[in-house]
């Protein structure tokens, strides 16, 4: 669902960069025209800025996987962002009304270029011990020769525009728009494949910063005022590259809380299987033992009652230690067939195999499913359960319906416990129950989770 969203805007995004180009092309009418220096210094800053976190968060992740993926992300945005960042600080200082982007070109050369190699090149590990540092000092590696190379006369470094770009400038500008159209096309083929959240909208990104060349090569220099729709075009990258930023954040924080619950989930299953569940093995096997000696129908009964909460406590146990990172479909699925072989019941499950929910929302669903499982099977006396999951657009939809006896829900005899902690469970991620239920027509738990 979310990602059906993400990928309509990112469309968005790019159709919309696209007919900016295209219109302002074409029609001279249509060019933005606004003489504020200043205004073209900020859209600068702002994707520098943004380019900037983008190489910080690649570098974090360089240190964690060291991927050649996350490396080339960050040095070639790293580049990026100094070049940005640069000219913006030169284009705010400087009086004069017509700045050259030349001095600049040679960097973002060099960065498109690492982009399209990091986009078509497989991914692998590269280095044993990967540091946040080796990130900055690869930037420094390539930034100090470009300086010293357009210091010594090699490469473009005029500070005032002429009035037509020169054959280099030119070649430059349609050699940036090219590489990074190969990183635009290879980053979202590579998205496809891994569902990257990161690379999902440095792609958008590139494209439009594709655009951006577009533009600079199709409109003389003499013609453009300081702020133009290129300009725009940049401020939409900026913030293309901080959704990114957001994203990947975001996938941490996810990370995080995965982590979080699973400990959680394996220090309760732990005090679980070495307090709870070894008294009532120790009391199901000395019931057991006093019911063959005596042959005390109380005491059968009480280990009848011993052993069944033995299972229970095992199956929680097992419950507790599945993977945390198991899709709720799978899990559900997982459940009620341990659930029919424990029980000796049919169970029917529809799901859809992509339902993914974050794992608050996944172990909250769980453990309403199981205690609604549990009602079927001790007091219900059914024979069959049916488990629906549904989602859409909206919130995710879980029922559990079983053949059982039913009851009354209105009863003050049937307020339990039970009831009370699924809806409890549901309130705390911000879902809800609902129960329907007769007497002779079965139950029906519908679990609704946003």
């Amino acid at each position: 669902m979310r990602t059906e969203r993400e990928h309509g805007w990112r469309v968005a995004v790019v159709v919309f960069a696209a007919a900016v180009t295209v219109t302002a092309v074409l029609v001279p009418a249509f060019r933005l025209h606004l003489d504020s220096p200043a205004s073209g210094a900020i859209a600068l800053a702002l994707r520098g800025a943004a380019s900037l976190f983008v190489s910080a968060l690649a570098a974090e992740r360089f240190a964690r996987t060291a991927s050649r993926l996350d490396a080339t992300i960050g040095v070639a945005f790293g580049i990026l962002a100094v070049a940005d960042l640069g000219f913006a600080l030169d284009r705010a200082a400087l009086s004069s009304a017509q700045v050259s982007s030349a001095p600049v070109l040679p960097y973002r050369v060099i960065a498109a270029a690492v982009l399209a190699w990091a986009a078509v090149a497989p991914d692998r590990v590269i280095v044993r011990r990967p540091r946040t540092r080796l990130i900055l000092l690869s930037c420094g590696v390539v930034i100090i020769p470009v300086f010293v190379a357009q210091r010594l006369g090699f490469l473009p470094g005029t500070d005032v525009a002429p009035a037509h770009e020169p054959t280099e400038v030119v070649v430059l500008r349609a050699l940036i728009a090219a590489l990074l159209a190969v990183a635009a096309i290879g980053l979202t083929a590579r998205r496809d494949r891994e569902g990257d959240p990161l690379v999902r909208w440095l792609a958008v990104a590139l494209a439009v910063g594709v655009l951006v060349q577009v533009q600079r090569l199709a409109i003389p220099a003499a013609s453009s005022p300081q702020f133009t729709w290129a300009n725009v075009l940049q401020v939409v990258q900026a913030a293309v590259l901080m959704v990114a930023c957001a994203g990947e954040i975001r996938s941490y924080h996810r990370r995080l809380t995965e982590l979080a619950v699973a400990d959680e989930r394996r220090r309760i299953a732990r005090d679980l299987h070495d307090s709870v569940a070894q008294d009532v093995a120790f009391i199901a096997s000395q019931s057991k033992h006093l019911s063959e000696e005596g042959g005390d129908e109380k005491l059968a009964l009480i280990t009848l009652a011993a052993e069944r909460a033995l299972a229970d406590s095992r199956g929680i146990v097992r419950a507790l230690t599945r993977a945390s990172t198991q899709p709720l479909s799978a899990s559900i699925a997982l459940q009620a067939q341990e659930f029919a072989r424990r029980w000796s019941l049919k169970v029917d499950v529809a799901t859809s195999e992509d339902v993914a929910v974050d794992p608050e929302k996944q172990e909250a669903v769980l453990r309403i499913v199981g205690e609604a499982l549990s009602n079927a099977a001790r007091h219900a006396g059914a024979t069959k359960v049916w488990i629906e999951v549904a989602a859409g657009d909206g919130p995710l939809h879980v029922a559990v319906s079983d053949d059982g006896r039913g009851f009354d829900p209105e009863s003050p005899y049937h307020r339990g416990f039970g009831l009370l902690s699924m809806r409890e469970r549901a309130e705390l991620v911000g879902g809800e129950v609902s129960l329907l239920s007769e007497p002779g027509r079965g139950t029906r738990v519908e679990i609704a989770i946003p």
